[in-house]
């Protein structure tokens, strides 16, 4: 994204809607245990790395139900 990250982008989002549980998945190309744990710290309840596995996004979005 040119303007802003994914941080900024689900912060601006769940204040914006004033939805602070607002269930997120990172998707995204910093797959590292850092990048996971930066990404975990931020709110999202799940980070899926590229290339992605179907099955792990699909796992990822189920688990998200109920996190808001």
């Amino acid at each position: 994204m040119p303007d802003i990250d994914g941080y900024e982008l689900l912060a601006k989002i769940r204040s914006e809607f004033r939805q602070p549980d607002l269930p997120a998945v990172a998707l995204t190309a910093f797959a590292s245990p850092e990048d996971r744990q930066k990404a975990l710290r931020a709110g999202f309840h799940a980070h899926v790395a590229k290339p992605i596995e179907v099955e792990e996004l699909i796992a990822a979005i189920g688990a998200t139900r109920g996190a808001a």
